[in-house]
């Protein structure tokens, strides 16, 4: 399924993959994950929703790694707006529970050590 490109809105930016040697177009975007930038799409991410929404978010397959990723809630509408790939779960997974955790705390920490520098 190729997605048409004229609905494509910014940030996001329209990529030509090939798929089994059929070139698709898809939405693409650019993001910050701490150690650098990379590219989500159709293919390597999916949104993660949830009954609770403080834990949404996107996971996405980088470097054969799964990250999370919070995006402002405008950015997930937005996703949900160019049928970006998404799964719902009424109850918070474990997995997910500790990567919300450990985030958590890691802003926490980064916010601290923000303070003891002033």
């Amino acid at each position: 399924m190729s997605f048409d490109p004229e609905r494509i809105f910014e940030p996001f930016v329209p990529l030509t993959l090939e798929i089994d040697d059929v070139p698709m177009v898809v939405p693409g975007l650019q993001l910050d994950g701490g150690s650098g930038m990379f590219l989500v799409h159709w293919f390597n991410s999916q949104l993660r929703n949830f009954a609770d929404p403080q834990f949404n978010h996107l996971e996405a397959s980088v470097d054969g790694r799964v990250k999370g990723i919070i995006l402002p809630p405008e950015l997930m509408l937005s996703c949900v707006e160019l049928d970006w790939p998404s799964r719902f779960d009424p109850i918070v997974d474990d997995a997910t529970m500790e990567w919300y955790v450990a985030r958590q705390a890691t802003s926490l920490e980064d916010e601290l050590n923000g303070l003891d520098e002033q």
